[in-house]
């Protein structure tokens, strides 16, 4: 067992939620009255009354996983305060209202345990929702992700998402200097908003920023937010949030034997990208298991490595099939396929739902994951012993078509400066 990151972890748990999930295990499922299942649309006048009588809002919820491939990252849209986790609470104990569709609604439907195994929110908290409260013992399955819950953990990170005017909500979001104009930056691109979480002694004050465009220039997916991303807001992650994730995901990594591994296009979506054989020819062969994947799809890896027309006319014809199985699934089924993609994916990858979205920094993340935050300068390769570089070089702005590694070489750099940094850094 990973007892260090374990030890470091339990000063951000709040094993609140999970404590009383679990003691529904066993309750008989009654509804009152009875809810068709969560995926389906009704009538608004056949909606029922709320339960009153907690339990587990389906047969699959709750059992043992047995074989977890990898962990999914989410984005929660609208729930960026302290009291969200509470919001999984509700669905997972089937006490909640049921959600009404459109605005103003028409139509309902019931959505019951529908949600990840972990939450962590702005101020860094890591909230277990189901399974073991002090991350000991098997995780337990919900629905997160479709098929892809049967073998990915999910843990959501609460922000804005794709909810709407998030900033100006009334009482969460607070501008610090009052006397600025609602168009005002604080930094270039950027305001600063003050969200308040509640709780007496317990209160908090945590940081936001959100983007503004066109003048934003950070990190991110931002170049294709209007074909990728409509509708979703500019919510900027906490540092927090991101040292409390990496620290929760290299924890569920060890506990797992999921290895730290990320797909070379994180922003990569089976919604967008599935029909493109070049997006998935790079997701294949800058996997450490590609050789093996390729076997167990029957892909010619001689020409996935070329690119070639032969390949490209393969991938034409399998590519739903081979887009599933590379991320372990069976196409029309609920068992996986393995050997395939084991690490860290984002919803949107293989979830056709865009989350985490366009502004979650995975570089950043995959970077704190990796550990790669022991290397803060560079070497020159030029002199013996090694001395230090201090100058700042132009790195690469990281898009959602950015390879994960190659963000780290300069930006105008050749292949032999990006052999030297590596020979430097040995």
């Amino acid at each position: 067992m990973p007892s260090q990151l374990q030890r470091r972890l339990e000063r951000l748990l709040d094993p609140s939620v999970a404590r009383t999930i679990n003691a529904l295990s066993g309750v008989s499922l009654v509804d009152s009255p009875a809810a068709p299942n969560n995926t389906q649309l009704h009538d608004l006048t056949t909606q029922p009354h709320r339960n009153t009588r907690p339990h587990w809002g389906d047969a699959t919820f709750g059992t043992v996983m047995q074989n977890v491939q990898s962990v999914t990252i989410h984005g929660t849209s609208g729930w960026p305060s302290y009291a969200s986790a509470d919001n999984f609470r509700v669905v997972y104990d089937c006490t909640g209202e049921y959600v009404t569709v459109p605005n103003p609604p028409t139509h309902w439907y019931c959505k019951r345990a529908i949600g990840p195994q972990y939450f962590v929110e702005p101020n860094g908290t890591v909230y277990p929702l189901i399974g073991p409260e002090n991350l000991e013992g098997n995780a337990q399955f919900t629905w997160h992700s479709e098929m892809m819950s049967y073998l990915s953990l999910g843990i959501e990170t609460a922000d804005g998402g794709d909810e709407g005017a998030v900033n100006t909500h009334a009482g969460v979001f607070h501008r610090l200097d009052s006397t600025a104009a609602a168009t005002a930056a604080d930094l270039t691109g950027m305001q600063l908003f003050g969200l308040l979480h509640p709780g007496g002694n317990q209160a908090d004050l945590n940081l936001i920023w959100f983007a503004m465009f066109p003048a934003y220039n950070g990190s991110g997916d931002i170049t294709r937010i209007s074909t990728r991303y409509s509708g979703w807001r500019n919510t900027l992650f906490t540092e927090r949030d991101y040292r409390s994730l990496a620290l929760l995901c290299r924890f569920l990594a060890e506990r797992n034997g999921i290895p730290r591994n990320f797909p070379l296009l994180p922003y990569a979506s089976v919604e967008k990208d599935v029909a493109d054989p070049a997006v998935f020819r790079q997701l294949l062969v800058a996997d450490p298991l590609a050789d093996q994947i390729g076997a167990k799809l029957t892909v010619n890896m001689a020409d996935a490595r070329a690119g070639n027309a032969a390949f490209t006319q393969a991938y034409k014809t399998h590519h739903t099939e081979w887009w599933a199985r590379y991320f372990g699934l069976r196409p029309g089924g609920t068992g996986t396929r393995t050997p395939c993609f084991r690490g860290f994916i984002s919803h949107m990858i293989n979830g056709h739902h865009p989350c985490p979205g366009p502004l979650f920094d995975w570089h950043r993340f995959a970077r704190e994951v990796w550990d790669w935050w022991w290397y803060p300068f560079d070497f020159d390769p030029g002199t013996s012993p090694k001395q230090p570089w201090t100058f700042i070089r132009p790195y690469y702005r990281a898009r959602g078509d950015t390879p994960l590694v190659e963000y780290y070489f300069d930006r105008n750099g050749h292949r032999l400066q990006r052999a030297q940094y590596r020979v430097a850094l040995r």
